[in-house]
């Protein structure tokens, strides 16, 4: 008969076509070497409860047939393997660069692979199915975000069975604003930098010489500019920008440029 499985975390119902001249069905479930008997079905299907997540178990399906009192066993039985779905990745973490991003995630119990998913605006795509708990993807451009999925699966004799997926927000880095200063005099300056793509806001930091950078703001996608004054006679600047990315209430930082100068007079 063929057999096909339907699982959840603890259950698997098992279905198969019907056997000529059969009057029901024996189902057995392996333990170890040896064959227990789960119990009898008159239907062509059976569910097997009570099981854990992400293991791979034995059956074997047994037609009779009953004539009177007397019980006639098929010549030969089904045997099988299925399994319950697995756990999805306890997390997934990414590293990106500028253009690239690596997905990493620990081992999934009895897992034979991995299918990793990208959202679009149409809906979950297929990107890649691998056996490794890890995977690269290159040249995707800078600061764009993605929505991707890692799920499980377990391939038993009666098809593949898939667990459920974990999902990860993330972001290629933005690229380095170019940066200028203009307008050296009266102890001020403007701080200008270039728009880049993709980009949902910039960090400007300052330091004078000899000490450490500080935040002077954070600024939106929209700026590209920022007013200084009050600055020390004759010391030396150095202001640095960067662009940013927002993903799960934190921060993909790019690259930074800086430039330095002298405050000055006139």
């Amino acid at each position: 008969a063929k057999v096909t499985q339907a699982s959840t975390r603890n259950s698997i119902a098992l279905t198969w076509t019907a056997v000529p001249g059969a009057t029901g069905y024996r189902i057995f479930k392996k333990n170890g070497t040896a064959w227990q008997s789960l119990g009898s079905a008159t239907k062509t299907t059976y569910t097997v409860s009570g099981l854990t997540a992400g293991n791979t178990y034995g059956f074997a399906i047994r037609a009779y047939s009953v004539s009177g009192q007397k019980v006639t066993w098929a010549a030969t039985y089904t045997e099988l393997t299925a399994a319950t779905k697995t756990l999805p990745p306890s997390k997934v973490t990414a590293t990106t660069t500028l253009s690239s991003i690596k997905l990493q995630w620990p081992a999934v119990k009895n897992a034979d692979g991995y299918r990793i998913y990208n959202k679009t605006a149409s809906g979950w795509r297929e990107v890649t199915t691998l056996k490794e708990s890890q995977v690269t993807y290159n040249n995707l451009g800078n600061g764009r975000t993605f929505i991707m999925a890692v799920r499980p699966f377990t391939v038993t004799s009666v098809g593949t069975v898939w667990g459920d997926y974990r999902e990860i927000r993330t972001a290629t880095l933005p690229a380095a604003p170019k940066i200028s200063a203009t307008d050296v005099k009266n102890l001020g300056a403007k701080i200008r930098w270039t728009k880049v793509d993709g980009a949902e806001g910039y960090v400007v930091y300052f330091k004078l010489d000899n000490t450490g950078y500080k935040q002077l703001g954070n600024y939106k996608a929209t700026d590209s500019g920022v007013q200084l004054s009050k600055l020390t006679y004759g010391a030396y600047y150095t202001f640095a920008v960067r662009a940013y990315k927002k993903v799960d209430g934190g921060y993909v930082l790019g690259p930074y440029n800086e430039i330095r100068f002298r405050a000055k007079m006139v």
